[in-house]
């Protein structure tokens, strides 16, 4: 789908945390599938290249600085953003366990932050995402954030969050696998339908 007006970069951070350490949470069994294959339609049906798409994950076969703990996930982030310039596109996706913790700050209408979780164990909270991920986003660049998490609605505080009501919370491994095989087919779909036209 190659895009003539948008002469700018492509760019892309996949983290999948498939298991957590400590116990914390039950395992995700297909958030690494999930993640390869999102790379797969990034190359395949949006043009992202190939050496522009880093991803992450908790497997043994990666060098350790793609492992998604907490230093390496924000490293990769300012990868990502750094130099960003307009006509600049960036997709950001990451697949695994969220959560809400107190707001120390008093700026969260629920008093919670919502946070991701590393595959050490710790988090990263919000403000830190936007900080990192959004902040650095000069006028003209799109981001494009896919969460597949629990608490994930105002992950990034961004202030038309009220828009993006969608359902909220945990669900089940079976419905969340297949929402994302969903989501896939149809962003493959419309890819279909804009190249006949």
């Amino acid at each position: 789908m190659a895009n003539s007006i948008n002469t700018g970069k492509k760019k892309a951070l996949l983290i999948a945390v498939q298991s957590v350490l400590g116990g914390l949470f039950l395992p995700l069994p297909h958030a690494h599938e999930d993640a390869q294959l999102l790379k797969s339609l990034l190359i395949e049906k949006f043009d992202y290249p190939e050496a522009n798409i880093v991803l992450m994950m908790d497997d043994k076969q990666l060098p350790k600085h793609l492992w998604p703990t907490r230093k390496n996930i924000l490293k990769q982030i300012t990868n990502m953003v750094s130099g960003a310039s307009a006509n600049d596109q960036f997709f950001f996706y990451y697949s695994g366990h969220g959560n809400q913790t107190t707001c120390e700050h008093h700026t969260e209408t629920d008093g919670k932050d919502e946070v991701i979780y590393t595959y050490m164990g710790d988090h990263i909270i919000d403000n830190t995402l936007k900080k990192r991920l959004v902040k650095p986003l000069p006028r003209g660049s799109k981001l494009f954030a896919l969460w597949d998490s629990c608490h994930s609605d105002t992950i990034l505080d961004l202030d038309h969050h009220k828009c993006n009501k969608l359902h909220s919370g945990c669900i089940g491994a079976g419905t969340r696998r297949k929402s994302f095989q969903q989501l896939v087919d149809n962003l493959h779909h419309v890819v279909v339908q804009r190249n006949r036209r």
